[in-house]
Formats: structure tokens, C-alpha cells, sequence
């Protein structure tokens, strides 16, 4: 073989092992990049993977909220429906009461006229009018009347200042019911009827009346007072410190003992 041949083939050699380098370096490259590409769609898999867990989780936790939610709406309605038909027998058992009060004041009333006109009927003041000369009327209503209602007739037509009606009904009252309770009241009244027209004289006889008759009734302090003061109003100062001081000896601590001292001293 010549020189030159020679020479032709090293050439060929050297480029065939050139060639078969540059491909195991592009082979590995590629290997290389495949590999990456490998371990990227990997991540990507593992992400795809837990977003969709992720998405599960979520779904059946709104999915259990929902179904809670509606169990409690059911429950909700059914405590309406209970409370609509509560109501409803409450309403009812109102209704009856109501109607029953309506009923019961429907006779109170009807009672409290006729007390009413029982009144006026003995005061002999319906309309305006005085009582008719002839007696027989007041005196039927009269033996009717209880002591507490004749205290009130009488009472009312004091606060009204009809001082001869007012009167008239206190002693018809100590006259029918001399015994009771409210006779002492009735006796201070007549008291009052005197003292409201300047008839200190009579009014204090009357107070005295309370004050001997009714020892332990509870106007026997007011009858002290009273009486001091219309003794002050005739002028009688020393009668009057006289029945204040025995006031405040007996009842220290009335409230008419404080209005005594307060007169002793000179007004309040």
C-alpha cells in the first residue's frame, strides 16, 4: 500500500471517531434533558395530585357544611311549626281569659252602679238635687248602705265642700254604726266640716269627742293637732301650746309630734 492510501485511511479514521464522539456527547446531552423532562413531569404529577386532593377535601367539607346546614334549617322549621302552635294555644287560652275579665268587669260594674246609685240615693245629691222633704226614700237606701259606703258618700261630698250633705252622712254613719271602725274617721270628719267654716269653737268640741270616745283609734294624734291649731286660730295661744305639748308627750313619734313642735316654734 502507497503512502498516499495510507494517509486517505488515518484521515477516514480519525473523522469516524470524531463523528462517534460528537454523538455520545449529543446522546448524553439528550439523556440529560429527558431525565430533567422526567423529573419535572414527576412535580408536576405530584402538584396535579395534591390540588386534586386538595379540590376532594374541600368539596366534602362544603359538601358536610351543606348537609348541616339543612339539617338545621329542617330542625329550625320544626321549632317554628312548635312555637306557631304554642302560640296559637296561648292565644286561644288569652282569648278565654279575655273574655272571661271582660265578663267579670261587666258585673263589677254593673255592681258598682248600683253601689253607686245606693249612694246617691241616701245622700240625696243625684242630678244636683237636694233630698225631697219626704224622708221615706233615704231612709229605705240608708238601711242598705254598709258603714264603709256611707264613709264614702259622705267623704265625696266633703271633698266637694258640700259641708250640710258631708255632715249629714258622717252622723247618719255614728248614728246606724256606733261600733264601727270608722267611726272615729266619721267623728274627725264632722270635726273638719266645723274647722273648714271657721267654727273653731264647735270643731274643737268635736275633737274632743275623738279624743275621749276613741282612745286608741287613729285619729286621736290628728284630733291634738287639729284641736291646738283651732285653739291658735281663736287666739287661745296658751291652750293651744297646752294640747301641742300634750301631743308630743303622748306621741313622740307621730309625724303630728313633729307639726306640734314646729307650732311651738313658730311656723315651720
Amino acid at each position: 500500500m502507497s503512502a498516499e492510501r495510507m494517509y486517505k485511511w488515518v484521515v477516514i479514521a480519525g473523522l469516524v471517531m470524531l463523528a462517534g464522539c460528537a454523538a455520545r456527547s449529543d446522546l448524553g446531552r439528550l439523556e440529560s434533558r429527558l431525565a430533567a423532562l422526567e423529573a419535572e413531569n414527576q412535580r408536576l404529577n405530584q402538584q396535579v395530585r395534591e390540588k386534586d386532593d386538595s379540590f376532594r377535601q374541600l368539596y366534602a367539607g362544603q359538601d358536610a357544611q351543606f348537609r348541616q346546614l339543612m339539617e338545621d334549617v329542617r330542625r329550625l322549621n320544626g321549632r317554628c311549626d312548635e312555637i306557631d302552635h304554642r302560640m296559637n294555644q296561648d292565644l286561644g287560652g288569652l282569648q278565654s281569659d279575655l273574655n272571661a275579665l271582660r265578663e267579670s268587669v261587666g258585673h263589677a260594674s254593673e255592681a258598682m252602679e248600683t253601689r253607686l246609685k245606693r249612694m246617691e240615693d241616701y245622700m240625696g245629691f243625684e242630678a244636683g238635687k237636694e233630698p225631697p222633704p219626704n224622708k221615706t226614700t233615704g231612709e229605705a237606701v240608708l238601711n242598705e248602705l254598709t258603714d264603709k259606703e256611707m264613709y264614702e258618700a259622705a267623704r265625696q261630698q266633703l271633698d266637694q265642700q258640700n259641708f250640710d250633705a258631708a255632715q249629714k252622712g258622717f252622723e247618719g254613719l255614728l248614728e246606724k254604726y256606733p261600733k264601727s271602725d270608722l267611726a272615729d274617721n266619721a267623728r274627725f270628719a264632722v270635726g273638719e266640716i266645723y274647722f273648714q267654716q271657721g267654727w273653731y269653737k264647735k270643731a274643737i268640741l268635736e275633737y274632743q269627742k275623738v279624743i275621749e270616745g276613741y282612745p286608741k283609734g287613729n285619729k286621736v294624734p290628728a284630733a291634738y293637732l287639729k284641736q291646738g291649731i283651732a285653739f291658735d286660730k281663736l287666739g287661745e295661744t296658751a291652750n293651744a301650746r297646752l294640747v301641742f305639748k300634750e301631743l308630743i308627750e303622748k306621741f313622740p313619734d307621730s309625724n303630728e309630734a313633729d307639726m306640734a313642735k314646729k307650732e311651738i316654734q313658730g311656723g315651720p
